[in-house]
């Protein structure tokens, strides 16, 4: 069994005209007797997010949802650092995984639909129902400085309550961005996401 087996994969899909969209994705210990997550995870959008076969046509319910490379990044992170019960919110709901029609999604849904984002005003309730406080929250939403990201960056900064534990891998010259889990090794970053966040995490919570 692989440290994936370990664990189950449910998101929440929606559609809305062509589009569908994710409101959370819970990644759970299959042993895991908790009912509330132990870790809060923030990133850009779905992507190419989608229900597990069988499920592909299901909506507005938790349902099983596909394990992707991203996922595998903090199941790993997971599984090290002793959480159980991990909860994905992301900046923008929508799933679309190409970067540039994603920002043009963004451009076109500023003015006439921002409830694309749970971090909106209009949406505060399903906020509070959903994030979880006092527990350790990872920020990895992306280092790109495009100003339609930055205005996601910043709705969800002023959502998070200063006494909330925050981790990430900050990206030093914007100051809001902080890295993907599928950040690329290079000469700059020697180590994955993972193993970084690992040994943050395991310094300030373990």
């Amino acid at each position: 069994m692989t440290v994936t087996d370990q664990y189950k994969i449910l998101g929440y899909f929606y559609q809305r005209g062509e589009l569908q969209f994710r409101k959370h994705l819970d990644i759970i210990n299959k042993d895991s007797k908790k009912t509330q997550p132990d870790l809060m995870v923030i990133m850009m959008n779905p992507g190419s997010s989608t229900q597990s076969s069988g499920y592909e046509k299901v909506f507005d319910t938790l349902v099983p949802a596909v394990l992707d490379p991203t996922l595998k990044h903090l199941i790993d992170v997971l599984s090290a650092c002793n959480f159980e019960y991990a909860r994905i919110l992301n900046l923008s709901d929508v799933c679309i995984s190409n970067s540039k029609d994603f920002k043009t999604y963004l451009k076109m849904q500023a003015i006439s639909n921002p409830l694309h984002t749970i971090f909106h005003n209009d949406r505060k309730n399903e906020l509070k129902e959903l994030f979880v406080l006092d527990i350790p929250l990872i920020k990895a939403w992306g280092v790109d400085e495009d100003n339609r990201l930055r205005v996601l960056y910043n709705l969800a900064d002023k959502s998070i309550q200063s006494n909330q534990m925050i981790c990430g891998l900050a990206n030093k010259k914007n100051r809001v961005g902080f890295y993907h889990p599928m950040r690329r090794k290079s000469a700059l970053h020697p180590k994955s996401w993972s193993e970084q966040m690992i040994e943050m995490m395991q310094f300030y919570f373990n």
